[in-house]
Order: structure tokens, then C-alpha cells, then sequence
């Protein structure tokens, strides 16, 4: 794993071009206004793990207001520091964050072409639950 790895709150101005060149589904297919716009009107928090004030990775993690069930909308680490723990950290921060909200359970949603993510989120014990592309993970029990 990595050292000095820092995990911090998104701040546009900073980090909107690490993030935008770290997602390359939303570099190859969306418009760099689209994407700044989406952000700006998110309603939940967002997330950057830094080293040396570069940014290397993020995560989102949005919670409605009903069932007490948050959201792990984007997780993306960049390919170089893959495999160090970084996405481990991510997940950790916002779990941690999810407990603090009194959510029961934290979902991520992903294609089920997106082998890569569903074997990560699979490996930290975010089990796959039916065939809707949810995977569903009680924050009641172990945290990996």
C-alpha cells in the first residue's frame, strides 16, 4: 500500500480536471461541461484520495432520503496505483460516512460487463444480489 495516501472532501475548481481525465467512460462519451454540471448538482459527497496533493482516485456516495440506503455512484483509482489498497480506502471512507448517516445498507451499481469492478467489490465482500447490476452490502456486518 501506499504511503501518504490522503483522502479528502471533492473541491471543483482542484480536482474537476483529475477526476474528469480519471473516469475514461466519462471522458470517451460525455462532454466536459455535461460532467461539471452533474457534479455541481449533486446532492451527495464526493471524495479524492491524493499523493502529493495529486489526485489519484475518488468516490461518490449519495443517500436518499427514505429506506436508509446510500449510494456508491463512482469509484475509479488511476490505473498506476491499482491494486495498492487505494480503492479499499475510498470504500472505507464512505462507509464510514454511511454509518454516520444511520444508513443500513450501501449499494453500488455496476454493468455487468465491468468484470474488474464486480471482482473488487466481490474480493472486499460486497456481494453480488440478484440480476438487476446491484450489489448490495449491510453495513451491520463485517467491514472487509
Amino acid at each position: 500500500m501506499q504511503k501518504n495516501i490522503n483522502i479528502r472532501d471533492f473541491e471543483m475548481e482542484k480536482d474537476f480536471d483529475w477526476i474528469f481525465l480519471l473516469d475514461r467512460y466519462v471522458n470517451a462519451t460525455r462532454y466536459r461541461k455535461e460532467v461539471q454540471e452533474e457534479i455541481q448538482n449533486y446532492s451527495g459527497d464526493i471524495y479524492v484520495a491524493t499523493i502529493n496533493k495529486k489526485v489519484i482516485g475518488f468516490i461518490s456516495l449519495s443517500y436518499p432520503f427514505w429506506d436508509k440506503v446510500a449510494m456508491i455512484d463512482y469509484l475509479a483509482v488511476e490505473e498506476n496505483y491499482r491494486k495498492q489498497g487505494i480503492g479499499k480506502l475510498l470504500i472505507h471512507h464512505v462507509l464510514k460516512r454511511a454509518q454516520e448517516l444511520s444508513m443500513r445498507y450501501v449499494c453500488v451499481q455496476t454493468g455487468l460487463w465491468n468484470l474488474g469492478a464486480i471482482n473488487f467489490l466481490e474480493e472486499r465482500r460486497l456481494p453480488v444480489k440478484g440480476t438487476t447490476e446491484i450489489l448490495v452490502r449491510s453495513l451491520l456486518g463485517r467491514l472487509f
